[in-house]
């Protein structure tokens, strides 16, 4: 094979002149025109698409065949027909991805593509074409930006089996996707020259990559842009907009941006260079228009940023081809339409919304100074106007813009991000963001609906939020309770979220993939997952589910974010809402977030602490990205990326934490950490670097300054580990577990059946479940979690008699929970105590298991005995200060000065006496009290309050583990 050019270029003997360029690894661009000659591309001359194919960067190499040229470039090839022009594509190992009919090209009717389909191909991106459907085979969409129809329509298409086509032409046409003909994909439009990109890639991911190299990666936002913004009501004045912003720091509910509707302008729809601010409402005097006395220095004091919505009608053709040519057209140029908005700017405007109203409408009989037709203009119009804003305030504050948009075309995600408009339905928007994320788009909102739960979880779990008041008063502070206590739950996980959702938006950047991304783009192979509009992942690790009670959970292990429920996946799940949730939330098995401190808002304080959530399973990793967050240098390298490692390892779990790897403006000089391993039995130690480290008490565990240590919450099945180092190194801590089951079993973590595994093997949950019941003596729940934990016992069994050695492990277990509460065990289990030592004489396992029911009897018995008694009266008066302050904050310390006697003491007396540890009695009567406040018609949060629960959503968590239902099932 002899290697000649990048490109071919020949006449074909049906009449056109074909040109085919290898445009870099495994992408193709196909050109058909009257001759050799071809047009420049208008998203190619506004430097929209790349120009690298005019480069030669490409390997790719031309071989004359007779009637055949071949055209390779490393990872695919293109066969093409000299006589028609038909196409085969096929990758390096000569597998046929597609094919094409003969081109054809009509001076009459303009192009007809068509390419081939086979029986089990799906089809997916187009953009925001259709809010009904995310796979469009079978189907037909029309390229043409149309108002309440089609927002954001992008030419790209690509397909299950590993190839994907790009339309490079700014004028309406036509996709007909299997649905005239079902193994045809059909492309029909009325330009006079054929002009397409095809794409070679493995799996979705790698399409994506390559199709962004082409039309641009998406955008980094400014990392505060990923947090909440919040659009004022329109007729609101400079006060009022200011009192809305301190509304959300004195209710504790973290925000960013403060928006302004249309109403900041002189005259409210004014698309002209000639706006200012309203004289009433916005009063700002020339003399002094920046600084802390404005109102937007108010703002800008109390960590706001501000936003406002811009109209435009402005001929943008002219500027870009002055800036093209440096010569204006018959005349002196024209300002840009960016040089009036460069006051504003300069006075701290941050973030605009871009309303290209006017141009989602047809002009026809407009004409363009840069002498295009409306047709050709109307879905480039948007991009452009993009792309100038960009431009501009790029160029202006050396800062990244926050600019977004509800209209787009053909490389919009590099400019600007979008919304999907207003939906109290919701799964429009959703379908909107999903077809969005396929194409290569990847900062996509909705507006949030706050007033319901559904609406509210998912307006939080999105790249980025946003609410918007328009004409309605749809702040967060104005909404009842309940509603009110949700939305600060959730907008407080977001912002925890956000070095794991900044990552993701990093990626984004990197290769294309999306933040929201939709279930094809993980599992490809599932068809379970073919076009389900319902649900999402959130990074690589959440799984999100919008209004529906109907989740689909993909292969592998998966945790209820709320509950701490596993479940095995496949499965189609009926989801029932828990208390203090807005919709289902689950956590892939193997996840690690990065978590922050609950702030008010990016950059309050540095983050010098991150929490990493743990889900052991396997070997995981993840590489958290960091950088200063708002400049371009991250174009230039400065991002520092901390890799995270957990792994399952015979007798434990191992996590590795890198070196931060590289430097930004700003990076903290301290890197403390605290680690939570989720759905973990207590461990025997924790090492740090080979060294032990202490278990903290449960005063040192909320210290900061006590040093390095874990504690264990048997509540939660988490293991909390504190580190804080004193200069940048690699850190390794390991959880050791005790041995209880077969070392074969060595996989740790999450698992199915009700298992939650430890130590190189499996730790039954039920004996988690069996000691709490014991200690808080709920005897119903006590046997269940112990014929759970004998059934685990017998279905590992090896032997037909390995029973004796379960009954003899229960015994111990049921031995050991009473001595280490300071009793005796032979008077706790009375005259039944002398056959723990003839155990040999049990004739059959289910004798065997009878007796351990009668031991637990005994000990439940005991327990309640021992709690309900007292005849100590510091400890009579303990529990008389408890059962009065329910509803208020207790602790031993608090207590024991109220009493004069000395912590210590007085835990070693109450334990002592009843039989447990006070902070145990005090769970069990705010439990019980709760339980009987909720029997009584009490409403949830009502109950919360009432047992000393500022968190709603906290005390439904902690009910559920306690009674095994949610507090609003028990209420019903």
């Amino acid at each position: 094979m002899e290697e000649t050019n990048v490109c071919i270029e020949f006449e074909l003997e049906t009449g056109g002149c074909l040109r085919v360029d290898a445009v870099a690894s495994g992408v193709f661009r196909v050109r058909l025109g009257k001759s050799g000659v071809f047009k420049v591309s208008p998203l190619i001359r506004y430097g929209i698409l790349s120009d690298r194919l005019t480069k030669n960067e490409s390997n790719a190499v031309a071989v004359d065949n007779t009637n055949i040229d071949l055209l390779e470039n490393g990872v695919a090839v293109l066969s093409v027909d000299q006589r028609d022009g038909r196409l085969i594509l096929r990758d390096v190992d000569g597998r046929e991805r597609t094919r094409s009919d003969a081109l054809s090209l009509n001076e009459n009717t303009g192009f007809d593509i068509q390419f081939a389909l086979k029986d089990e191909e799906f089809l997916y991106g187009l953009g925001d074409v259709s809010r009904e459907r995310m796979q469009h085979r079978g189907y037909t969409a029309h390229m043409r930006i149309a108002n309440l129809v089609s927002y954001a329509p992008i030419p790209y298409v690509m397909s299950t089996g590993g190839w994907a086509l790009l339309m490079n032409t700014t004028i309406e046409h036509t996709f007909d996707l299997g649905c005239t003909v079902r193994d045809r994909l059909r492309v029909t439009g009325p330009e006079r020259e054929l002009d397409f990109y095809l794409f070679v890639g493995d799996g979705f991911g790698d399409l994506l990559n390559r199709y962004t190299d082409i039309v641009g990666k998406p955008a980094l936002l400014p990392i505060w842009a990923y947090g909440l913004t919040f659009i004022a009501q329109e007729g609101l004045s400079a006060r009022e907009v200011v009192d809305d912003a301190l509304r959300f720091r004195s209710a504790g509910i973290p925000c960013d941006v403060i928006g302004l509707d249309g109403g900041w302008m002189e005259r409210r729809y004014d698309h002209s260079t000639r706006k200012t601010w309203h004289p009433e409402r916005f009063y700002i005097p020339k003399s002094s228009s920046k600084g802390p006395h404005t109102f937007i220095g108010t703002l800008n004091s109390h960590g706001f940023k501000l936003s406002f919505l811009l109209y435009c009608d402005y001929d943008l053709s002219e500027w870009e081809e002055f800036r093209i040519n440096g010569i204006p057209y018959e005349q002196e140029p024209s300002e840009s339409w960016y040089e009036h908005l460069k006051p504003f700017v300069a006075q701290g405007v941050s973030s605009i919304k871009l309303i290209p109203s006017r141009q989602l409408q047809k002009h026809p009989v407009r004409s363009w100074a840069n002498g295009m037709t409306d047709v050709e203009m109307h879905n480039l119009y948007p991009v452009l106007y993009a792309k100038q804003m960009y431009e501009g305030y790029s160029e202006q504050t050396d800062m990244r813009p926050m600019l977004y948009t509800i209209a787009g075309y053909t490389g919009i995600q590099q400019y600007a991000g979008t919304w999907a408009g207003s939906s109290h339905n919701g799964i429009e928007a959703l379908v909107s963001m999903l077809n969005h994320g396929m194409s290569g788009h990847a900062n996509t909102t909705s507006d949030m609906y706050i007033h319901t739960l559904e609406g509210i979880h998912f307006g939080f779990l999105q790249p980025w939020s946003q609410i918007n008041s328009w004409a309605y008063f749809r702040h967060p502070a104005f909404l009842e309770e309940e509603l009110r206590e949700l939305f600060k739950t959730y907008a407080r996980l977001r912002y925890r979220l956000l070095p794991y959702l900044y990552t993701a938006a990093h990626e984004a950047f990197q290769t294309g993939l999306p933040i929201l991304r939709a279930m094809p783009l993980h599992f490809p192979l599932d068809p379970a997952c073919r076009d389900l509009l319902h649900q999402y992942m959130l990074g690589p690790s959440l799984l999100v589910a919008v209004y529906t009670e109907r989740v689909y959970l993909p292969e592998g292990s998966w945790i209820d974010y709320w509950t701490g429920e596993v479940y095995q996946g496949p499965l189609q799940l009926e989801y029932r809402l828990p208390e203090g949730a807005g919709g289902p939330l689950f956590v892939r098995a193997g996840a690690i977030i990065p978590m922050w401190p609950d702030m008010q808002h990016t950059g309050e304080t540095p983050v010098e602490r991150i929490c990493l959530h743990l889900y052991p399973h396997g070997a995981s990793s993840f590489a958290m990205a960091e950088d200063d967050g708002v400049s371009f240098r991250y174009k230039e390298g400065e991002v520092a990326v901390t890799r995270f490692h957990c792994e399952v390892v015979q007798g434990g779990v191992q996590v590795r934490i890198e070196p931060r790897f590289g430097r930004y403006e700003g990076m903290p000089a301290r890197r403390g950490y605290e680690l939570v391993m989720h759905g973990q039995a207590k461990p025997a130690k924790l090492l740090l670097n080979g060294q032990r480290l202490p278990e903290l008490n449960k005063r040192d565990k909320t210290n900061t300054s006590a040093g390095n240590g874990w504690h264990f919450d048997r509540l939660n099945a988490t293991v909390r580990v504190r580190i804080e180092v004193a200069e940048e190194s690699e850190l390794c801590v390991e959880a050791v577990f005790r041995l209880e089951t077969p070392e074969s079993e060595t996989d740790i973590g999450v698992a199915p059946s009700g298992v939650r595994k430890g130590r190189g093997k499996a730790v039954p949950e039920a004996e988690k479940q069996l000691e709490i019941a014991l200690l808080a003596g709920r005897h119903a729940e006590a046997l269940s979690a112990l014929g759970q934990w004998w059934s685990n016992g017998m279905r590992l069994a090896r032997t037909d008699d390995e029973w004796r050695m379960r009954l003899l492990e229960g015994c111990l277990l049921l031995t050991r929970h009473a001595t280490q509460n300071g009793w005796q065990a032979a008077e706790v289990f009375g005259d039944d105590y002398s056959a723990m030592f003839q155990l040999q004489a049990v004739a059959s396992r289910e004798r065997g298991l009878r007796l351990l029911e009668t031991f637990a009897g005994h000990l439940l018995r005991y327990v309640h005995r021992k709690s309900d008694s007292a005849s100590h009266p510091l400890v009579q008066e303990m529990m008389g200060i408890v059962d009065s302050e329910l509803d208020r904050p207790l602790s031993l310390n608090d207590i024991a000065s109220r009493l004069h006697v000395h912590p210590s003491h007085l835990s070693r007396l109450f334990k002592r006496e009843t039989g447990q540890p006070f902070s145990e009695y005090v769970w069990k009567r705010k439990m019980e009290r709760g339980k009987a406040l909720l029997e009584s018609g009490m409403k949830v949060y009502e109950a919360a309050a009432k047992t000393g629960f500022k968190d709603v959503s906290y005390f439904s968590r902690v009910f559920r583990k306690y009674w095994g239902v949610p507090p609003v099932e028990l209420r019903r």
